[in-house]
C-alpha cells in the first residue's frame, strides 16, 4: 500500500471537487513531478545532470475551495512572444519501442522538462496490477547520475557502449532514518545526446534480464496519446503524462507555456464564469472540430508582452471526449481554435 492508498483509507473523504479545480491539479501534478522527483532520494553531486525546473506550468491550485485560472510564473529566461505563427506539430512520441513487449505488462510514458530547451527526458514504465515486475525506461540528452553506483561493467549493446551497475538508493523511513535499497540499472550510450537507461523489479532487477530486454529496444517512435498537429514555430514539447495533459513551451522563453488537457468531466457552459477564477470577458461560442466549444478570456497573472491576456477553451473530439486547451495572450482567438482543430488522441 503506498502513503496516498493509505491517506484515502485513514481519513475523511472531502466533497468532489470541480471539473475545473480537477484539472487544475492534474497540471500542479506535472509541475510537482518536474520540480522534485522521487521524494526522500539523497542525491551526489551531478556530473552532467539536466536539473529540472519547477513552478512554470500554466495551471496551479490556489486552495482546497479555489477554482481553476491560467498562470505563467515569471523566469529568468527570454522574453515571451508577443504573436504566434503555427506550423504543422509532430505528434508527441516516446523515441523507443520494445519488440515485443514486455510480455502481461501494460506501457505508461512521460515527459518531464528540463531547465534549457532540449533537455526534456522522456519516460516509459511498464507495469500491470498485482504483478512485482515492471520496467522503466528513461531517454535524456545527458548522461544520467548514478547514485552510489558499485560493481560496474562495461557492456555493449546492440552495438553501442553501455554499463551495467548496482544503483545503491538512499531513502527516508517513517521513523526519519535512512535505508538503502539497491536495484540493478542499465545504461546505453546510444548516441552523443542520447542516454537510454533501464531498470526495474521483480524479474527486472537483474542484469541478464536488462540485457535481454535492450536487446529488443527499437528507435522506433511510439505515439503516446494526446496530440498537436499545429503548433507555434519555435516551441516544443515541454512535458506530458499519460495521454492526458500535453504542455509545450517557446524555446527561447520557456516560462510561456501552452497546454492541453483532458478533463475528468466538461464543465456545463453556464458555469464556466463562475469555475474560472479570473476570466475578464464573456463566454464566446465557437465550434471546434464540428462540435459546440466554449472559449474564455482569461487573465493569467502574466506582465509580460501581451499583458494578461490568456485563453481558456473547452471543446471535443469527434468521439465526445472533452479537452481543454490553455493558450498564453499570444495567440489569437482564431488561433486558439485553429490549434484546438488539429488535436487528436492516437488510438
Amino acid at each position: 500500500m503506498n502513503e496516498l492508498t493509505a491517506l484515502r483509507e485513514a481519513t475523511p473523504q472531502p466533497a468532489p471537487l470541480s471539473p475545473a479545480v480537477r484539472l487544475a491539479a492534474r497540471a500542479a501534478l506535472m509541475d510537482e513531478i518536474a520540480g522534485h522527483g522521487t521524494p526522500h532520494r539523497a542525491r551526489r553531486p551531478a556530473r552532467r545532470r539536466t536539473w529540472l525546473r519547477a513552478g512554470v506550468g500554466m495551471v496551479a491550485v490556489a486552495a482546497a475551495c479555489a477554482t481553476a485560472v491560467v498562470v505563467a510564473e515569471p523566469d529568468p529566461a527570454g522574453a515571451p512572444a508577443s504573436s504566434v505563427d503555427l506550423v504543422a506539430f509532430a505528434p508527441a512520441t516516446f523515441p523507443f519501442t520494445l519488440d515485443p513487449p514486455p510480455a502481461g505488462l501494460q506501457p505508461s510514458y512521460s515527459a518531464d522538462p528540463g531547465r534549457e530547451p532540449g533537455t526534456t527526458q522522456f519516460n516509459a514504465g511498464w507495469s500491470a496490477p498485482e504483478s512485482e515486475d515492471s520496467l522503466s525506461i528513461t531517454v535524456r540528452p545527458n548522461e544520467p547520475d548514478l547514485e552510489d553506483p558499485t560493481d560496474e561493467q562495461d557492456v555493449t549493446v546492440q552495438g553501442h557502449d553501455g554499463q551495467l551497475a548496482t544503483e545503491n538508493l538512499t531513502y527516508g523511513t517513517e521513523d526519519g532514518g535512512t535505508e538503502i535499497r539497491p536495484r540493478e540499472v542499465l545504461v546505453i550510450e546510444w548516441s552523443d545526446d542520447q542516454w537510454v537507461t533501464l531498470s526495474g523489479q521483480g524479474r527486472f532487477d537483474d542484469r541478464d534480464q536488462l540485457l535481454d530486454t535492450a536487446d529488443t529496444l527499437s528507435p522506433t517512435p511510439v505515439d503516446v496519446g494526446l496530440s498537436v498537429g499545429l503548433a507555434p514555430a519555435g516551441w516544443s514539447i515541454y512535458a506530458y503524462k499519460n495521454g492526458t495533459i500535453l504542455t509545450l513551451a517557446n524555446d527561447d522563453a520557456p516560462q510561456q507555456t501552452l497546454s492541453v488537457s483532458l478533463p475528468g468531466a466538461p464543465i456545463p457552459a453556464d458555469q464556466l464564469l463562475s469555475q474560472l477564477m479570473s476570466p475578464t470577458g464573456p463566454v464566446i461560442d465557437v465550434d471546434v472540430q464540428g462540435s459546440p466549444a466554449q472559449l474564455v478570456p482569461v487573465d493569467t497573472g502574466y506582465t509580460g508582452p501581451g499583458g494578461n491576456a490568456g485563453w481558456y477553451l473547452q471543446a471535443q473530439l469527434p468521439d465526445g471526449q472533452t479537452f481543454v486547451v490553455q493558450a498564453p495572450g499570444a495567440f489569437t482567438q482564431q488561433q486558439v481554435l485553429d490549434l484546438a482543430d488539429q488535436v487528436t488522441i492516437a488510438g
